[in-house]
């Protein structure tokens, strides 16, 4: 499953796997790729370069597999434990979906304003990574953030 804008979709992402392991008929467990991997189809003029990046990163003995997933909203996350607190209030939310945060986050407010029009659903504070981001999509996300009343208080550095 994979969080979303929306819940239903079938998403297309390549993941990291030893070559070995498409001949022997292993299955992938994850080991040494934790944050690879992409999503597919949203930027199809740029795909065919992050993927030759990441196998040259990921170096020999790798090949990227099709991987399809349904997806899952924000909201659907979320809304079940405010149900079950009897509140409508978040802490905090911690997001880092490497560079699909916006998308989340539009489908997150979208989804709350048609549960809870009379009320906003609260999430008291957020960090969202974006380090590796462009600055139009970083700016997408601040200015999303910005209309549901939030304000920067403060842009940290990688590994700060």
């Amino acid at each position: 499953m994979a969080l979303w804008r929306s819940s239903g979709e079938n998403r297309s992402f390549y993941r990291p796997r030893r070559k070995e392991m498409a001949t022997s008929g292993m299955r992938w467990d994850g080991i040494g790729t934790f944050g690879h991997g992409g999503l597919q189809g949203d930027a199809a003029a740029s795909e065919a370069e992050r993927r030759q990046a990441l196998l040259q990163e990921l170096g020999p003995g790798w090949e990227l597999e099709n991987w399809t997933v349904k997806t899952i909203s924000l909201w659907d996350t979320i809304e079940p434990l405010l149900e079950m607190e009897s509140n409508k209030a978040v802490d905090f939310l911690s997001l880092d979906i490497e560079g699909q945060e916006d998308e989340v986050l539009e489908g997150f407010f979208s989804d709350a304003a048609r549960a809870l029009p009379e009320e906003r659903a609260r999430i008291l504070a957020i960090a969202v990574e974006s380090g590796q981001l462009e600055e139009p999509k970083t700016q997408r996300i601040r200015d999303i953030l910005e209309s549901q009343g939030y304000s920067l208080q403060k842009r940290i550095g990688v590994d700060e």
